[in-house]
């Protein structure tokens, strides 16, 4: 049994996903499986990942019959995965050669649930946009909302996982849906006893244009607006919503914010009037923070 999944969701990344799979296969720690899930690619992206797998045994490739999203397919790697960790790596981004040890070693022998890393965000000719490299710490669950909101960011990739906190908490991603971290961290990291960010830079995103992350429109304002309520149904369920409300606020303007931040810089071509979305997306933000409590009576 390998000690540790490695799953990539795949989507129209034959032009990336060679060099995504260079970077996985030459990893420092082997005792790795790799499991790669094609979400019914139009391209020749599951013919690379053939390609590669005649010639490491650890690799297979699932190919869905229905597109599911990168949270359908990050699922299917999930339910087949055997090992006790699991890392997840995009077909367009690569890692450091020692981004998998360092992860392990961070988890302490399986006495930390979560670790992360920082990462590197390169544009479309492979420069630097920016880079964030979390402070080194060691955070545990006494304090729930150190937990929830101040211990890393939204994001699956640059961390390793404890395979059941999946499993034991019935916790799966959203299909076709936008923000599908977002969805499901919060509730992943209050399941966690402890969290381990180390400063390390191993992780490269590559912020390509086209791609889903970096797109906007009406589906991306909506799904967020549904990711966040799915954390507050779940901390009203669990009777923390009111001491987390005030982290939880800041926690999902902020993303308003990011969001409207990617629809200045890229245009929002699906509306055709980017100001006008602008207004609009401000507007759901302000109805939701004043309005939501009284409408749910919280």
């Amino acid at each position: 049994m390998p000690e540790i999944s490695v799953i990539v969701p795949i989507f129209n990344t034959e032009k990336y996903i060679a060099k995504s799979l260079n970077s996985i296969i030459g990893q420092s720690f082997s005792d790795i499986e790799i499991i790669c899930i094609d979400d019914c690619s139009s391209d020749k992206s599951a013919n690379v990942v053939k390609a590669f797998a005649r010639n490491d045994a650890r690799i297979q490739l699932i190919r869905h019959a229905t597109n599911l999203g990168p949270g359908g397919a990050r699922n299917s790697g999930i339910e087949i995965a055997r090992g006790e960790y699991l890392v997840f790596i995009d077909s367009d981004d690569y890692v450091d050669p020692n981004f998998v040890e360092t992860l392990r070693q961070a988890t302490d022998g399986g006495r930390i649930d979560i670790a992360s890393c920082g990462y590197r965000v390169l544009d479309d000719s492979g420069l630097t946009e920016w880079e964030y490299s979390p402070e080194d710490r060691l955070v545990d669950n006494s304090t729930r909302k150190s937990m929830l909101w101040g211990t890393t960011h939204p994001h699956f990739c640059d961390k390793i996982w404890r395979k059941s906190l999946f499993v034991d908490n019935n916790i799966t991603l959203p299909t076709n849906c936008y923000w599908e971290d977002v969805h499901s961290i919060p509730s992943l990291l209050y399941h966690a006893r402890h969290v381990r960010c180390c400063g390390q830079i191993l992780y490269h995103y590559f912020n390509r244009s086209g791609s889903i992350t970096n797109s906007g429109g009406k589906k991306h304002l909506i799904d967020l607006l549904l990711a966040i309520d799915n954390i507050k149904d779940f901390m009203i369920a669990r009777g923390i919503y009111q001491a987390e409300l005030k982290e939880f606020r800041s926690f999902y303007e902020g993303l308003f914010d990011f969001h409207a931040r990617k629809l200045r810089r890229n245009g929002m071509i699906e509306a055709g009037d980017t100001d006008k979305f602008l207004r609009l997306s401000n507007l759901l933000r302000q109805g939701y923070s004043e309005i939501d409590d009284r409408l749910r009576g919280v």
